[in-house]
């Protein structure tokens, strides 16, 4: 009886144990296991920011024909979202699978650590009226707020395929400007204006002209600025090869390569067409090709020149240099020509100067010569 009493409470106990092991735990220990794998809530909510950009591009078909395919114009910055932009306006295509198109891309700026997710939407009204092209650009910027993202790895592979992709590319040295202007000079594409010098004619770009130079951005605001001017302008006063020089220095910024004798021979002529349209450094230019041109048989028709156009200071003292450090005799036998006679009567007054040099110069050798 003892013997079975005790196998009768070992059962129960056993059974209690099962039943126990069976029911749900308490409540306190249910709740104590949630708590230990809580999740916090959050809530994304869409955050929307617009705005506009209007972006003008004058002189628009000199500067599409001056742009390369696969090169961009590109406007200021601007701000849409909390983010900085910029448009990129490619006027002969993005690529060369895309040359007879204009291509219009928005960039953003401001990347930064955080990832942004943002959708665009682009409205644009393009329109070229007056040589002008205009583009409206509308950016609606979607933001996600509260999000949980993490960054590092999205912005790892970014950048590893980024890496992966540009060692693959090979991408030419950015383009030489002048040369393409140089090109557009000797073509005739987009060209507004037709010059007539003696018996030849030069075709150009108003808007080239008149940034270069103020005399013909005068023009340009005045009678030039007609749609309908294309009549041919006549240039008088000057010679076709030194129009031509002219020509090439306001699209290069520099003159084409000449032999010593023909540098010489339009230094002169060209120096006054720099002064006729205001090309102050192209005046230097010529004046300076006429400093190193100075010698015993230049110096006095040099002299005449400056006469002509006291701008001229530096070659004036190039000439005065050149009688102070020639010989006695050579200073002796230029002061006895014709030409120096002729400049002694159109310029007296820089005859003057010469001969007062030549008399300094002369009375300090001279005197160097007394034992």
């Amino acid at each position: 009886m003892g013997a079975s009493s005790s196998r009768a409470r070992a059962s129960a106990a056993s059974s209690s144990s099962s039943a126990r092991r069976d029911e749900p735990p308490p409540r306190h220990h249910l709740r104590r296991r949630l708590s230990s794998q809580h999740h916090p809530g959050s809530t994304a909510v869409a955050v929307r920011s617009s705005g506009h950009h209007v972006f003008e591009i004058h002189d628009y078909a000199l500067l599409k024909a001056i742009t390369p395919n696969s090169k961009s114009i590109n406007s200021v910055s601007f701000v849409v979202g909390g983010h900085s932009w910029h448009l990129e306006c490619y006027p002969n295509g993005y690529n060369a699978d895309h040359a007879d198109y204009l291509f219009v891309n928005p960039v953003l700026e401001n990347a930064t650590d955080e990832l942004l997710n943002v959708q665009e939407e682009f409205e644009r009204e393009v329109l070229v009226v007056e040589d002008r092209l205009t583009i409206r650009c509308d950016i609606v910027v979607i933001t996600q707020s509260c999000t949980q993202t993490t960054t590092t790895e999205v912005e790892a592979a970014a950048t590893a395929t980024a890496t992966a992709m540009a060692s693959f590319v090979d991408v030419p040295p950015a383009a030489d400007p002048g040369k393409h202007i140089h090109d557009l000079l000797s073509s005739t594409v987009a060209t507004d204006v037709t010059f007539q010098v003696v018996k030849r004619r030069f075709t150009a770009h108003r808007s080239v002209l008149a940034i270069r130079s103020p005399v013909f951005l005068a023009e340009h605001k005045g009678k030039m600025k007609k749609r309908n001017y294309r009549r041919t302008v006549q240039i008088d006063g000057m010679e076709p090869e030194v129009f031509d020089a002219l020509l090439s220095f306001i699209y290069t910024d520099s003159l084409p390569k000449m032999e010593k004798q023909d540098e010489l021979a339009i230094a002169q002529p060209l120096l006054i067409a720099a002064e006729r349209y205001d090309l102050e450094r192209l005046r230097l230019i010529c004046e300076d090709k006429l400093c190193n041109h100075v010698d015993e048989k230049t110096v006095i028709n040099m002299l005449a020149f400056v006469g002509q156009h006291p701008s001229c200071k530096g070659l004036k003292k190039a000439c005065f240099e050149f009688l102070v450090k020639s010989p006695l005799k050579t200073r002796g036998e230029i002061i006895t020509t014709e030409a120096y006679y002729r400049l002694t009567v159109n310029c007296p007054g820089v005859a003057l100067e010469f001969l007062l040099q030549y008399f300094d110069s002369t009375l300090r050798d001279l005197i160097a010569k007394i034992p």
